[in-house]
């Protein structure tokens, strides 16, 4: 769940802002073990049979190249699946292994922890809320949810929350619990309260990346809807965009079936997991087909009516900039902008995954990244695969 850079420490999900690097392809081996999904579609014009042969054949050379960036991923090792929608189609694919001891291979449908991509989806149930009326974004938290911090007379939006300018600390530092230990929305509320939740400084004033406004963001969703976070996201969110693949976990533990096993690297790839059940700020599982349902509405060609998911109302919320996070880029609704808005950004670790999402809006362009090892750097996977596609 954490912020703005990978660490190692197994219970944080992380944001790193998407620098879109450089990347010398012709240098790159392409001989990667991969299983490629056999419904990707390489959609051409029809303008004649030379043009579609050109067309075909950049189409095969961008796939080619996409392999290669995952090129160190293989049947002993944990690895990556890769989304790309692309105007006119979609490319997805796997590297690596599911589970390395079974020998089952990575798919393209595989599901993984998302860790904290979750944030905008989160951020997408308040933006839904917001609209139906549900909520202000200039609603005070502490009068939403009791007890938060009872020395503290100011005021802490909604907007605060969704834009980490709340000045809350994170509870991942108070929560005493190893990412095996089970621990609860309760707990993370239980802990928030034993502690005095006072900002440590004036809300709305800086920029501060925090679990907390996202976990507090569900219990709103729980609290101005009567639905938990589980149920609203299933309901307004995945099935309306037909992502049957995903879901928000509250029940942490065994694997969804389908899921890639997690890995950490200790000199020897190790199974890892959490059993943390905390929702808002990280606990979505999904596949890289999924992901790209959401991301695409981001190219504002949904035809969802006003107050829904995709439409016109509420993409102008989630682009709603508040401050410029520690890399200076406006952090949005759980979503990293450049100076232009044309480059969207989030990534996400936890214990045993790491997952980026880079959306190019303007040039209809997404690639999802998503993989079953702790602490991998997938913005730069995602980057040099946007390299590629673009």
């Amino acid at each position: 769940m954490t912020g703005s850079t990978l660490a190692p420490v197994p219970i944080l999900r992380t944001l790193v802002v998407c620098v879109v690097l450089a990347f010398a392809l012709a240098s790159c081996s392409s001989d990667a073990d991969s299983d490629v999904d056999d419904t990707d579609d390489i959609e051409v014009a029809d303008t004649g049979d030379e043009a579609e042969t050109v067309e075909t054949a950049a189409a095969d050379e961008r796939v080619e190249a996409t392999a290669a960036v995952f090129a160190d991923f293989g049947p002993d090792s944990p690895g990556c699946a890769v989304g790309v929608a692309y105007p006119g189609g979609r490319h997805t694919a796997a590297y690596g292994s599911s589970d390395i001891e079974a020998g089952e291979p990575l798919e393209p449908g595989s599901i993984f922890d998302i860790g904290s991509v979750s944030k905008q989806f989160t951020a997408g149930a308040i933006a839904l809320a917001v609209l139906d009326g549900d909520v202000a974004l200039d609603d005070n938290v502490f009068d939403i949810i009791d007890g938060l911090a009872p020395s503290y007379d100011g005021v802490v939006t909604i907007d605060d929350l969704v834009h980490h300018t709340s000045g809350l600390p994170d509870y991942t530092e108070l929560l005493d619990a190893d990412d095996d230990e089970v621990t609860t929305m309760q707990d993370a509320l239980d802990v928030m309260r034993a502690n005095d939740f006072v900002p440590a400084f004036e809300p709305g004033t800086a920029f501060d990346y925090s679990n907390t406004n996202y976990v507090l963001m569900a219990e709103v969703i729980q609290q101005v809807t009567g639905q938990s976070l589980v149920e609203y996201s299933a309901e307004r969110i995945f099935e309306p965009l037909a992502m049957n693949d995903s879901v928000v976990r509250d029940d942490q533990g065994d694997l969804l079936d389908g899921q890639a096993q997690g890995y950490i690297d200790d000199g020897e790839w190790v199974r890892a997991g959490s059993s943390w059940q905390q929702t808002g700020d990280g606990a979505i599982h999904s596949t890289v087909g999924d992901v790209l349902n959401w991301a695409e509405l981001f190219f504002g060609n949904s035809p969802a009516s006003d107050g829904e998911v995709g439409s016109a109302d509420w993409l102008l919320l989630m682009l709603q900039p508040g401050s410029a996070d520690d890399d200076g880029s406006p952090y949005a609704f759980g979503i990293s902008l450049d100076e232009d808005g044309d480059l969207l950004t989030h990534a996400g670790a936890w214990t045993g995954y790491s997952a980026s999402l880079t959306v190019r809006p303007n040039d209809e362009l997404a690639v999802a990244v998503l993989c079953n090892i702790d602490d991998l750097d997938a913005d730069e996977l995602a980057s040099n695969v946007m390299d590629v596609w673009r």
